[in-house]
């Protein structure tokens, strides 16, 4: 069994995962709205597929 935690706070890894973590779903979020801003864009320029 692994060792009882301090509960004191979190280890450098752990906020290193989590912070890693945020970057990935703020870049997907990102990348999404710039992909739906494009696309209504195209669209409001008449393009079509």
């Amino acid at each position: 069994m692994p060792e009882p935690r301090k509960a004191d706070g979190f280890t450098l890894l752990e906020v290193m995962v989590a912070l890693f973590i945020l970057a990935v779903i703020a870049a997907m979020v990102s990348q999404a709205v710039h992909q739906r801003t494009r696309t209504a864009q195209l669209e409001a320029s008449g393009y079509r597929w």
